[in-house]
């Protein structure tokens, strides 16, 4: 069986690095900024993926209204009902663990291990949920590189962080 993973549909260079975009049978699938120098990816450029991520990051970077597309992301039940609360978390504000977990009636810890999981990054804004204080961490780490796209991300939003 093969388990080489079907190629992203389009990708599109940031100052944070390469952000990938693919298509699932029924919406997005995937949006992953891609680790620079060390990942190879396979692209079939697909024209409509090229435009929506071009509208992905406008709204993100830009404040262009989020594009309404549906969304595929694999995951458990529980990591799906996570991303659902995130994507009401709008542009330029953050909502700490705590308050997520609260309206999710569960724990911070757990929601973070979904934020973790998040395999549709700005669609399901992960970037905008952050610990009391400061920024925390992304994509499973708290130093370098990943923590700094965060930052980034959060900064082009206009979001304070507490």
């Amino acid at each position: 069986m093969d388990q080489t993973p079907a190629a992203y549909h389009a990708t599109l260079r940031l100052p944070v690095g390469e952000l990938a975009l693919r298509f699932g049978q029924r919406g997005v699938a995937e949006v992953r900024i891609l680790a620079a120098g060390r990942e190879t990816v396979a692209v079939e450029h697909d024209e409509r993926a090229a435009r929506l991520l071009g509208q992905v990051v406008a709204h993100v970077l830009d404040g262009a209204p989020r594009p309404e597309v549906p969304v595929e992301p694999a995951g458990t039940a529980f990591q799906c009902r996570v991303w659902r609360e995130l994507r009401t978390i709008a542009r330029g504000q953050t909502r700490t663990y705590g308050e997520i977990a609260r309206s999710l009636g569960t724990s911070a810890r757990a929601v973070g291990g979904a934020c973790r999981a998040n395999p549709i990054l700005l669609l399901v804004p992960c970037h905008r949920v952050v610990p009391v204080a400061g920024t925390g961490g992304f994509s499973g780490a708290y130093r370098g590189h990943w923590p700094a796209v965060k930052a980034w991300l959060l900064e082009r939003e206009g979001a304070a962080v507490r």
